[in-house]
Formats: C-alpha cells, structure tokens, sequence
C-alpha cells in the first residue's frame, strides 16, 4: 500500500478498527530523515523493515542497523527513534501493544 507523496504515516490498525489495544502503521522515511524521539510508554513495539536501511536509536542499548527484511523489538518505557540509514526511502511497519 504506497503511501500518499506527502505522507509520512499510515494507520493501519487504529480505533476504528476491530482490534482492542493492537495498534500498527505504515512508515516512510526519506534518506537522513526520521521520525523523532518518542516514548510509547507501557507499550511494547515491534518494527517490521520493508524496504531500505535503518538506524534504530534506543535508550541504554547500543545503536541498531537493520534492513528489509528484518524485525526489530522496543521494550515499552524505552526512549527511541527510527531514522533512515540509506539512500532509498526507508518503508517499515510499526505494532504497538499496552503491556498487561
């Protein structure tokens, strides 16, 4: 699903959906580019690398470069950011969930 040229987010699972606290996206990031640093406070959060390179940044961990088609996991209370670590659009999905 491409993502309207201006974009940069696309809710995939939100409130309208079905879903009881699963919430997930679409993400594309222009080369050095990134989302910002954020918190997604008790919530787990699983990224899913579609296309590109990337940077993850995560508090108390060492910098992470991932790459499609890779996976990586945010514990929750765990300050992070995402950035674009190559030349093409970075393209990733995002699920996040509340810790029980």
């Amino acid at each position: 699903m491409p993502l309207k040229s201006k974009k940069r987010f696309l809710r995939l699972l939100d409130d309208s959906c079905q879903t009881r606290r699963f919430r997930g996206g679409l993400v594309a990031l222009k080369p050095r580019c990134s989302v910002g640093e954020h918190v997604t406070d008790r919530k787990e959060e699983v990224l899913i690398i579609l296309e590109g390179r990337a940077r993850v940044s995560c508090a108390g961990f060492k910098d992470l470069r991932a790459q499609a088609p890779e996976l990586v996991y945010i514990p929750p209370e765990t300050r992070h950011d995402v950035q674009n670590a190559g030349k093409g659009t970075l393209r990733y999905l995002y699920l996040v969930t509340p810790v029980v």
